[in-house]
């Protein structure tokens, strides 16, 4: 007979319940703080892009220098 005892598990049965139940909403919880904790991404400056179209070989060094002066102008 079952007697409200978990399938004659008792005490240990209900314990594994509520563990698996704890377990499920810390589980909720830690993926739903790592979600709402992700950082923007950085914002590339218009210089850091035209040194690294620069050193990638896009852009010659005339062209370079000029698109600096005029950014920093």
């Amino acid at each position: 007979m079952m007697n409200g005892n978990y399938y004659g598990w008792g005490m240990t049965g209900m314990a594994g319940v509520w563990f698996v139940c704890l377990a499920l909403v810390a589980g909720f919880v830690w993926v739903v703080v790592k979600l709402g904790t992700r950082q923007p991404p950085e914002a590339v400056s218009a210089e850091a892009i035209l040194r690294r179209r620069y050193a990638q070989g896009e852009i010659d060094r005339d062209t370079y220098r000029h698109l600096l002066s005029e950014l920093k102008a």
